[in-house]
């Protein structure tokens, strides 16, 4: 039985720049029958959803051979006219034979594919491979950059941030948190930030330092700032011409250099095609400052540039003569540490070829044990000298665990979280924190208008009530406010009040009554001389001819027969003089 065990709660991080503060995966393989012998190697390398293809050797590749036999080509994706990477060295797929089969975890003789190929391309260097290496295709492109070098040649200078191609066909690999594109440039790795495929006709102004660019062309200033235009028909064609800076609004690109031929504006198509880049990569750039931390390599124009994913399939090899890794040959047991070329923690699967010179392996069942999952497999043929395993090693992402018995990830429970990379269980919320979806990284404040005891325990206060933020209780409604509940604690508005606690509502101040501020837990009572209907934020003077005798008046009333009020705001009407009467 193979037996592979690896920590919970870890991260796979970078080889070449380690985080050393993002613990390692521990693999342990045990129970190599009946020993590794003196000689045998174990392979590993980490395939980590590569964007190219990706198989495996299965028989040792000699330097000068031109065939050699893959674990399953058709399965990888990979075709006659493809290009592909063993270690270092380039070859080029000429034809495919063999049907391949489904691909298994344990896989035999039957399964390989036999592919003649073309050694030594694009100037790599001639190679021996062992069985177990890595073959993984990849896209090839031609650096095209119009940038002039300090000895008048073409190419990029070490701080240029875009590369300009001749092609970006096959270049739109997956990309998200966990995977990154790369490509390479002679010795140079660079991280593509993003991918620039765009064509047009050109318009509008058009003279030795200027162009304009379709209406499709991007409308933010600086878009195009160091890409190249290159003029594919009409007048012009088969020029470039490098953007130095560019206006969004009117689409007009000036250029570093004047045209060699001046395009025609309505007549000329253009092509852009390029990629911007982090320079300087993996420790291949030049001698980085605080300045300029990720300066890379000059290279010269008609330069080859490789682009895949993962742009290197990590391979570590260990044997019984191999220091620095525990090996227990007695009980045919392997320690080793994994490193992969990826960011933050998934789903990974990892092939590893066991080369074993003794006897050839006999069927037996492969199972895999981790923290909390074991997969059975099995083969139906004997081993080969050359064995070919894949194992899928189950890191869980933050927000999901793997419950004992489990094979994958499963999502956290509403009320529970995972801050780093999920192992057999998630955490309850802690009290004043919640989670309302699973999957959840983090746990949130319980909201206003609700309290949360922890876990999945998050309930509405009854009317009467409220809360606020990170609450584990409610508390009674006070005055000058109304409480629905979940739907909170709200201030009475002015021209209404509450005087009493624990209630629902506000109520209108009745007439001879106002309330001028929000929140009011009583009403004012109006003055002599003025009055107020009912709901009311103000007093209201009594108008000329009218009075209002005492405090709390709903309304004035009118001054009798032989009586007058020339003021307003009274609190009585006037006698009429001698020998004059009021006009009512």
């Amino acid at each position: 039985v193979i037996t592979v065990t690896f920590q919970a709660d870890v991260s796979l991080v970078w080889e070449g720049d380690v985080n050393p503060s993002i613990p390692s995966t521990l693999v342990t393989l045990t129970g190599l029958q009946p020993t590794l012998t003196s000689g045998s190697t174990v392979r590993l390398a980490d395939l980590s959803e590569a964007f190219s293809g990706v198989t495996m050797l299965s028989k040792d590749l000699g330097t000068w051979d031109a065939a050699m036999s893959v674990d399953n080509s058709v399965a990888a994706g990979i075709a006659a006219g493809d290009w592909v990477r063993v270690d270092d060295e380039v070859v080029l797929v000429e034809s495919v034979a063999g049907g391949g089969c489904n691909r298994s975890h344990v896989v035999h003789a039957g399964c390989w594919n036999d592919l003649a190929v073309r050694r030594q391309e694009k100037g790599t260097p001639p190679a021996t491979h062992s069985a177990g290496a890595m073959v993984y295709k990849v896209v090839v492109g031609t650096l095209m950059d119009e940038q002039p070098l300090s000895d008048g040649g073409l190419g990029i200078v070490n701080n240029l941030g875009v590369v300009n191609l001749d092609t970006l066909a096959d270049w739109s690999g997956p990309s998200n948190a966990f995977d990154d594109r790369y490509l390479r440039l002679n010795e140079e790795v660079m991280k593509v930030s993003s991918i620039h495929d765009e064509k047009g006709t050109v318009r509008g102004t058009v003279d030795d330092r200027h162009v304009t660019l379709d209406a499709n062309a991007s409308s933010s200033d600086g878009f195009y700032n160091n890409m190249d235009v290159a003029i594919v028909s009409g007048a012009g064609a088969g020029v470039r011409a490098k953007v130095f800076s560019y206006v969004g609004s009117t689409r007009e690109a000036t250029l570093y250099e004047p045209w060699k031929v001046r395009p025609v504006a309505g007549e000329s198509s253009y092509e852009v095609k390029a990629v911007r880049v982090v320079r300087g990569q993996r420790n291949t750039g030049g001698v980085a400052t605080v300045f300029q931390p990720n300066i890379g390599l000059v290279h010269r124009r008609n330069s080859t540039v490789w682009f895949t994913n993962t742009s290197f399939t990590w391979l570590r090899q260990i044997s019984s003569s191999f220091a620095g890794h525990a090996w227990d040959q007695a009980l045919g047991r392997v320690s080793l540490t994994l490193m992969s070329n990826t960011l933050g923690s998934h789903v990974k699967s990892f092939a590893m070829a066991v080369r074993n010179f003794g006897a050839p392996q006999t069927p037996r069942s492969v199972t895999i044990n981790g923290d909390s999952a074991i997969i059975a497999m099995s083969t139906d043929a004997a081993f080969a000298a050359a064995w070919p395993i894949v194992l899928p090693l189950l890191t869980c992402l933050p927000g999901t665990r793997m419950a004992p018995g489990d094979v994958v990830c499963g999502a956290c429970a509403v009320g529970q979280y995972t801050e780093g990379c999920g192992g057999l269980h998630c955490s309850d919320c802690p009290p004043r924190e919640f989670t309302s979806v699973g999957g959840q990284t983090l746990c949130a404040d319980c909201t206003p208008g609700y309290f949360c005891l922890g876990a999945s325990d998050r309930r509405a206060c009854p009317p009467g009530t409220y809360s606020e933020a990170r609450a584990t209780h409610c508390a009674n409604c006070t005055p000058g406010y109304s409480c629905l509940g979940a739907a909170g604690r709200v201030r009475c508005l002015a021209g209404t009040y509450q005087a009493l606690e624990r209630q629902t509502a506000c109520l209108d101040c009745p007439a001879g009554n106002f309330s001028d501020l929000p929140g009011a837990s009583h009403c004012k009572t109006c003055q002599a001389g003025t009055s107020s209907p009912p709901k009311s934020t103000g007093c209201q003077g009594c108008s000329p001819g009218t009075y209002a005798k005492s405090a709390g008046m709903s309304a004035c009333a009118d001054c009798e027969a032989s009586l007058y009020q020339p003021e307003g705001s009274a609190t009585a009407c006037l006698d009429c003089p001698l020998n004059r009467g009021a006009r009512v």
